[in-house]
């Protein structure tokens, strides 16, 4: 019996840290992709800014 109790022990231990690394993993990737978006929306911006002020000079 203290094979399968060994056994159990591991398998619960494994299967916390999956889910804690999937976890971390779903949040980084979150918030890497709210980072990248809000990168994109000033460069966006300033790009839109730039070319208005191009056409008003044309």
């Amino acid at each position: 019996m203290g094979n399968w109790g060994d056994l159990a022990g591991q398998t619960i231990s494994a299967l916390i840290g999956t889910l804690a690394g999937g976890g971390i993993a779903v949040y980084v990737a979150r918030w890497q992709t709210a980072r990248t978006l809000e990168s994109q929306l000033r460069v966006a911006a300033s790009q839109e800014a730039s070319a208005s002020a191009l056409a008003r000079r044309s």
